[in-house]
């Protein structure tokens, strides 16, 4: 018998939050956000013009008004504005007014795009105001201010995003993301007090699923309002085992891992009741396993999607006196960051300004007659030292432990060091 208090406190809690999702922020009649402004540098991208974000952020594919057009000029590309004045330069930073568009109006604007260049999210050019930052001091008060700006266009955006996905209105999209909130605390309760049998819990169109491994009608009338609009889109699931088993097993299965020097990245799929563990290499995890005499449970499932390459690629010039430190395995995922700088050489070490460079597996040092290039698994040139390298990853202060790179770093290495990200390649931007 559950403890009456802690059953009111849950559902007052509830309550309250379904009082407060009730108001939601004002938006145009078409569903379309209220104008905004995006500030970032301009970047010409597989011949598609983007704004990132600064200091770090989303990149916005812009889509332009008819009015706008580009000028190629004294090796510069510039941008021309209605008035056939010049309004921006690739490696500006400008200020765009406009608002989030959807992937139907990008390719109704520009024609269809190919994959690679196509990754939304996507901006509607309105107007450039600027190609210098804002002037004047950055208050709180101005801080506070973005702050609300970014919490109310990042939230349109995902209404955007599941309207599109879903082929649903803006309003049945904002509809269910308010059940989803309420959803959401009542997740959290039933995880809280119920973790010897709770599952998860999710939407699924406009139902709310949740799943138990047993006892689960008895359990959830406790914590519904009767005949509240949550209750009446509750359905039920069985399954074999608890949300905190999944998490018990996702922790033990990442610490085992990295014991062996393996980058791991796992998430736990709640509707499918397992854990999805991404593997980058095949060999050396079932090794890890064989190593440790562990059996992996049913319900963490390995997913292998990336295999390390056979060889390097032919043509290869290596050069001993170039250090290299790498990681052992693939990151299964990446940090978001973006850094855009000259590759240096200095003291034997690939450096971008101050950031050491770790770089991941199938990477290659090349010396094509005294000029030193990076070439990637396919023998394409992604970096040369003197030229600016555009690459993707993040900054750490201390280096990997040695278990996770093939080379072990000097101990009185300077940092900081930057993990290779996603994406490498040459700086087609530079002027």
């Amino acid at each position: 018998m559950k403890k009456i208090s802690t059953i009111l406190i849950a559902l007052l809690v509830m309550l309250l939050l379904v009082s407060i999702s009730c108001g939601q922020p004002k938006s145009e009649p078409d569903g379309v956000p209220p104008e905004t402004a995006v500030k970032g540098k301009l970047a010409l991208v597989d011949g598609s013009f983007r704004v990132n974000q600064v200091p770090a952020g989303d990149s916005f594919l812009l889509i332009w008004p008819d009015d706008y057009t580009r000028q190629d000029k004294d090796g510069k590309i510039l941008i021309i504005g209605p008035d056939g004045d010049t309004v921006a330069r690739v490696g500006d930073i400008v200020i765009i007014r406009g608002n989030l568009a959807s992937a139907a109006l990008a390719e109704k604007r520009v024609g269809p795009l190919l994959p690679e260049v196509a990754k939304g999210p996507y901006w509607r050019v309105e107007k450039v105001l600027s190609s210098l930052l804002e002037p004047g001091p950055l208050t709180q008060e101005r801080i506070n201010e973005i702050a609300e700006e970014y919490r109310y266009f990042q939230q349109m955006f995902d209404w955007t995003m599941y309207a599109e996905e879903h082929e649903i209105t803006m309003k049945e999209a904002i509809g269910r993301f308010s059940l989803l909130d309420d959803a959401g605390l009542l997740g959290s309760v039933l995880e809280e007090l119920e973790k010897e049998t709770f599952a998860g819990l999710w939407l699924e169109g406009s139902q709310v699923i949740v799943a138990f491994t047993e006892d689960g009608e008895e359990t959830v009338k406790d914590y519904l309002v009767e005949d509240s609009p949550l209750a009446r889109r509750i359905m039920l699931r069985t399954f074999e085992v608890t949300l905190d088993e999944l998490k018990s097993a996702q922790q033990e299965a990442s610490q085992l891992l990295q014991s062996h020097g393996l980058a791991t990245s796992s998430h736990i799929d709640v509707m499918k009741n397992v854990v999805v563990l991404w593997i980058t290499d095949g060999e050396l995890f079932e090794k890890a396993l064989q190593e440790a005499g562990e059996e992996l449970p049913d319900y963490v499932v390995p997913s292998i999607v990336y295999e390390p390459a056979d060889e390097p690629p032919s043509g290869i010039n290596p050069d001993p006196s170039v250090h290299f430190p790498q990681l052992k395995t693939r990151s299964g995922s990446f940090m978001l960051a973006l850094m855009v700088g000259e590759l240096k050489l200095v003291d034997g070490y690939l450096r971008v300004g101050e950031e050491l460079i770790i770089w991941q597996p199938d990477y290659f040092v090349h010396n094509n007659n005294g000029i030193i290039e990076i070439w990637d698994r396919d023998g394409v040139v992604v970096g040369r030292v003197g030229e600016e390298i555009y690459m993707g990853g993040g900054e750490i202060k201390q280096p990997p432990e040695d278990k996770f790179l093939k080379e072990p770093l000097p101990d009185d290495i300077d940092g900081p060091f930057w993990i290779q990200g996603a994406e490498t390649r040459l700086d087609s931007n530079r002027e």
